[in-house]
């Protein structure tokens, strides 16, 4: 676990955390890449964030090119990469809890930002 990955003031009781249906681990971090104005469902997304799918398996068309920091024109000093999230929901657990069991994962293990596996690669 990169501890330098994850916010002091965020609560994350299990790290890394194992998959519900893979069987895989994985690590949660609190601060993500910005994916744009929508970046999931990939079908629906709008490509106008930092990081997207690329490559022959990339949607919402393929073969879509990565970002690159000479392709930020503000200057990377006004853009934003990464945004941070909290792992600290008291609803979202209830309904976690209220789901059968391995339905759904508590806040503190949620660690879905984007598309991550297979033709869902992400790039920059």
């Amino acid at each position: 676990m990169l501890r330098n990955l994850i916010c002091p003031s965020d609560q994350i009781p299990n790290n890394p955390v194992g998959g519900v249906t893979s069987g895989r681990w994985y690590g949660v971090t609190s601060y993500g890449g910005n994916g744009g104005t929508r970046s999931y469902d990939p079908l629906n997304a709008a490509l106008d964030g930092i990081f997207h799918t690329t490559g022959p398996g990339s949607q919402p068309a393929p073969n879509q090119k990565p970002v690159l920091v000479a392709d930020v024109l503000d200057g990377t000093a006004n853009t934003f990469l990464f945004g941070e999230r909290s792992h600290i929901d008291p609803n979202y657990d209830t309904y976690a809890r209220a789901t059968p069991p391995k339905a759904a994962e508590p806040m503190g293990e949620w660690g879905w930002w984007a598309p991550s596996g297979a033709v869902w690669g992400l790039a920059t």
